[in-house]
């Protein structure tokens, strides 16, 4: 199970910080982040809440590959994409510099 990491991607996605959604959550960001960690995992009533913080089901938090995107809220769908987007630019960006530098 992929939790934590799931749930580190929805939040990053949502430009959230620990601190906010622990306030959400009505938690410590502690607890936030051993749930990240894999160090501990909430109670189903928080994964539930968790999932109306997200606009998504609970398979995308629990799920080993969180590839079920057409079940996510259509902002957090856009956001997805976006990351996905600027991270393949990254990479790119990477890739560019690593070939200029081999050629050197």
């Amino acid at each position: 199970m992929r939790f934590g990491e799931n749930l580190y991607n929805l939040r990053k996605v949502a430009k959230m910080s620990q601190e906010k959604l622990a306030e959400k959550m009505e938690v410590t960001r502690q607890s936030v982040s051993k749930w990240e960690n894999g160090e501990s995992y909430p109670e189903m009533e928080k994964i539930m809440k968790l999932c109306d913080v997200f606009h998504c089901k609970i398979n995308d938090l629990v799920h080993e590959n969180m590839v079920d995107i057409d079940s996510l809220d259509e902002d957090v769908k856009m956001s997805v994409v976006k990351f996905k987007e600027e991270k393949q630019k990254s990479i790119k960006g990477i890739s560019k510099a690593i070939y200029i530098l081999a050629r050197i």
